[in-house]
């Protein structure tokens, strides 16, 4: 009787993960339509790029490191001082840690499209200013190159 009733939740389990969709190579999700442009790279420069999300990250796992920290220090209301105070020091020093390990260098292409405009693109992909390229702008306001 165990066995089938342990049985059951895992033939349920193999089924619904027969369900689930797969994507390969060609099969591509649908998308809304996006527009392409034709343009020149005129410029290329690097960049620094840094995360926002893991510097808020840090802060968090700082001020509570640095609050329990704090927490060991202290009587009564001196206590709950030095707990804010651990909990303001790990944050900055969170913030800042997790800034610095975020950074990273990328390639930002000024491109003129034959229209007139110019617009830059960050992209970690090699060409070569001179180079006739499309620019394909995507519904979210970003943009790419495609050699």
């Amino acid at each position: 009787m165990k066995s089938t009733v342990l049985a059951l939740p895992l033939v349920a389990c193999a089924a619904l993960a027969a369900c689930v969709p797969t994507t390969t190579a060609t099969t591509y999700p649908a998308v809304a339509q996006q527009t392409v442009f034709d343009g020149t790279i005129t410029n290329v420069q690097q960049v620094v790029q840094t995360n926002p999300n893991s510097q808020m990250a840090g802060a968090v796992v700082g001020g509570i490191a640095g609050g329990l920290i704090g927490n060991q220090f202290g009587n009564g209301t001196g206590k709950d001082v030095m707990t804010g105070l651990g909990a303001a020091a790990g944050m900055a020093a969170g913030s800042n840690m997790a800034a610095a390990n975020s950074r990273t260098t990328a390639l930002q292409w000024t491109v003129r499209l034959d229209d007139g405009r110019s617009i830059a693109v960050v992209q970690n992909q090699n060409f070569k200013v001179g180079q006739r390229v499309k620019v394909q702008f995507t519904g979210n306001g970003g943009a790419r190159i495609i050699g």
